[in-house]
């Protein structure tokens, strides 16, 4: 085991949320504290558990100086992130959820390739690992180095990713830049990555996946919260989003992109049961529809009458054709 001067702080804080974990938070510590990078902690933040994680967090705890616990009540993911990231004292943040393990030698390849460029962040790429066995490679990451905001339009074009633990970052950056989201329980990377790379860190890739991301049924993005909940929260999500690019003049820069995420949100409408809370992302999408017909391939026939019943001059013509199907009239 190979460990840090203990008179000098780590460079590297590994943040692991954890709430009623114990059934993978062994295999998670393990992946971390079994790095040779000499210079990290790790900070679980207990967020109430009821299960088995807090005697499983206590025992390393007790037997390794660089596990530190926050235990605080159950306030969900953004409360757990906000408390361990108040809780570190590296230099830079590795997210990592309870489930999941990081691969040998991510560390050492995250500090290396932040001190080799003088990024502010690195984006990692990844393993999706599937309860049938199966293990596929994240989508590959084609740039070297990038400011925040084009590294921000990779993820819109879906050449990057939202998730905070495939985006190794600086902890001045968190606490600087990212406001707290009590309520959101979907989303909530996309929230934190927005305001994040919208104040324009450098942005350097790592050509080499660095964890292992697990997918259960059970996960909140797949279950356990209502469709209707999920939804609401990527509707604020979105709109959060959008607000912030017009804040700094990037809406027109990413009008193309935002069309695409307009019709994300109208699946998940279609899918969720919220398409009535959605007109604005419809109406949005009719008006560009108009300049730019060649980009109708982003949505499905179904999405496309939706656009065209949010628009006023389809809605109304629709409005006239039920009148005279009632009146008896003929069109």
């Amino acid at each position: 085991m190979c460990l840090r001067d203990p008179q000098s702080p780590p460079r590297v804080s590994v943040i692991v949320p954890a709430y009623n974990a114990g059934q993978w938070l062994d295999r998670c510590l393990r992946s971390v504290l079994g790095q040779e990078y000499p210079s990290f902690e790790v900070v679980v933040v207990d967020d109430g558990s009821t299960d088995a994680t807090p005697s499983i967090v206590a025992g390393y705890a007790a037997r390794d100086g660089r596990v530190k616990v926050v235990r605080q009540p159950n306030g969900g993911l953004p409360s757990a992130r906000r408390a361990g990231i108040e809780h570190a004292v590296g230099e830079w943040i590795q997210w990592l959820d309870a489930d999941d393990e990081l691969l040998p030698g991510a560390l050492e390849a995250l500090v290396a390739r932040a001190d080799a460029t003088g990024a502010d962040v690195v984006a990692a790429p990844f393993f999706w690992c599937y309860a049938d066995g199966r293990r596929e490679r994240s989508a590959a990451l084609c740039f070297d180095r990038l400011s925040g905001t084009e590294y921000f339009g990779e993820i819109l074009r879906g050449r990057g990713h939202w998730s905070v633990w495939s985006n190794f970052q600086r902890r001045e950056l968190g606490l600087k830049y990212v406001g707290y989201f009590p309520e959101i329980v979907m989303g909530e990377d996309c929230l934190w990555m927005t305001q994040l790379l919208l104040n324009d860190p450098a942005v350097a890739a790592l050509d080499r996946p660095v964890l292992n991301y697990f997918v259960y049924p059970t996960s909140v993005s797949r279950g356990g919260t209502s469709s209707r909940k999920k939804y609401r929260d990527l509707c604020f999500v979105h709109e959060f989003m959008r607000r912030e690019m017009a804040r700094r003049g990037l809406e027109a820069h990413f009008r193309e992109e935002l069309l695409v995420q307009d019709g994300q949100m109208l699946y998940h409408g279609l899918h969720w049961g919220g398409l009535s809370d959605n007109v604005a992302a419809g109406r949005r999408a009719y008006e560009l529809l108009r300049e730019r017909p060649d980009m109708s391939f982003v949505f499905t026939s179904r999405q496309l009458r939706f656009i065209a019943a949010c628009s006023g001059w389809a809605l109304r013509g629709r409005l006239k054709a039920l009148f005279n199907r009632i009146s008896g009239k003929t069109l």
